[in-house]
């Protein structure tokens, strides 16, 4: 996966032990990130009961609450297919040039 390495390469020269902190800052970034396109796109939708179920889902996607200890890019790629599917369920695909974007991040992500 180009893409993990890449987010990872940002922290510069360090040692083993900052490197691998950086590594979890990345997915609690992730985290986060997918926290916040639940809640904005369950504020899109008239059902409260949508953030629920979503976040739900987040959780058993991942199989457990988020790994945020592993050192894998799935956290990341998970975050991508959340926002592509934001942008082709809430914005019914309009904007394009993201959906593609997000297409081909996601690729990258886990190749």
């Amino acid at each position: 996966s180009p893409l993990y390495p890449l987010l990872l390469a940002l922290a510069g020269h360090r040692s083993p032990s900052e490197q691998i902190a950086w590594a979890h800052l990345v997915n609690v970034i992730a985290v986060v990130l997918t926290i916040v396109v639940i809640w904005r796109w369950a504020r899109a939708v008239a059902s409260p009961w949508f953030g629920r179920a979503a976040i739900a889902a987040l959780i058993v996607c991942s199989a457990e609450p988020p790994r945020v200890e592993a050192v894998t890019p799935d956290l990341v790629l998970l975050c991508i297919l959340t926002c592509i599917a934001y942008e082709l369920l809430v914005r019914e695909g309009t904007h394009w040039i993201e959906v593609g974007a997000l297409f081909g991040v996601a690729y990258l992500a886990k190749t």
